[in-house]
């Protein structure tokens, strides 16, 4: 029967018109989909459930959607004990850690404000090349990953130039040494690591390093393409976050919050280094904002100790 068949099209059509409409579905099941918890067809399929022999209600179904987002972070699933066990280095973790910026992204912009921010998952899936550009990176780098080369040493110079620029008197030295390296037409690579090992030690907290892999040190950034960005440090990353955010393009809520200092309050705040008080603050709205998906809330007591 086409009529039938019609009128199914259209009540299916409804629903999801429904669900993009309401501001807490939106955010909810466009977090499921984008973070590969749950197709749209399941979400459809659970929405079409009866219990009971009656139809799922509103509210039972926003208990289903909310439950399945508390499996997609469950800590329990990783042998979790801090947020230092949370390695980047490890492929499961690293997945997990992606998962749960995600949604502390999503969750943060739903509730900004009144519901009038919607996370624009389009922008954050699709970077207009068909790839998606967010991935896990270091908020500051201590490495040299994958830098082999000429270019991108010298880049990498040349970004942190700046930044050594601007800490003022008593790093002269240092700046010069910069620039003679960056005016050589060949660059041995044991000075560049000697100059670079100077320029991470100028740039950053002197405190624990072992945070350095850990959910504390970790956002979702857009600089993989780039080597000697991707292995920059807090401060040449947030000037490069704040030169995109000029230009418009698109950046992750809590990504940009993170590079401005937002969490970080104003007696600890420092603004060339990513230190304890920051990673400290990161986690604790990490935690306040996810607390209704969270079974133990993520702990950074190690790095205290």
């Amino acid at each position: 029967d086409l009529n039938k068949i019609w009128k199914e099209i259209q009540h299916t059509f409804l629903i999801l018109k429904d669900w993009h409409e309401d501001h807490e579905f939106y955010h909810k099941i466009g977090y499921l989909i984008t973070s590969n918890t749950k197709s749209l067809q399941d979400i459809f399929a659970l929405s079409k459930r009866k219990i009971d022999g009656r139809g799922i209600t509103k509210k039972e179904f926003k208990s289903e959607l909310d439950m399945y987002i508390k499996e997609s972070i469950d800590l329990s699933k990783i042998d979790y004990k801090n947020s230092f066990e949370l390695s980047y280095k490890n492929d499961r973790e690293s997945k997990f850690i992606w998962k749960l910026l995600l949604l502390f992204n999503v969750e943060s912009v739903r509730k900004n404000g009144e519901q009038t921010q919607w996370f624009p998952f389009e922008k954050f899936k699709f970077n207009g090349k068909g790839k998606d550009p967010w991935s896990l990176e270091h908020i500051h780098a201590q490495l040299s990953k994958g830098m082999q080369n000429q270019k991108d040493w010298k880049e990498w110079l040349s970004l942190h130039l700046t930044s050594i620029k601007t800490l003022g008197d008593g790093n002269d030295d240092l700046r010069e040494e910069m620039e003679k390296a960056l005016g050589k037409e060949r660059l041995e690579r044991i000075e560049f690591e000697e100059i670079q090992r100077k320029v991470i030690d100028k740039l950053s907290a002197h405190d624990n390093s072992e945070y350095v892999h850990s959910i504390a040190n970790l956002a979702l950034l857009n600089m993989s393409d780039n080597t000697a960005l991707s292995n920059s440090t807090f401060d040449v990353k947030r000037n490069r976050i704040i030169e995109m955010d000029k230009k418009g393009q698109f950046i992750p809520f809590c990504t940009k919050m993170v590079f401005l200092k937002y969490y970080t309050p104003s007696e600890s705040n420092q603004l060339h280094f990513w230190g304890e008080p920051d990673r400290k603050a990161y986690i604790d709205a990490i935690n306040d904002k996810l607390k209704h998906y969270l079974g133990d809330v993520i702990s950074i007591e190690m790095e205290a100790e």
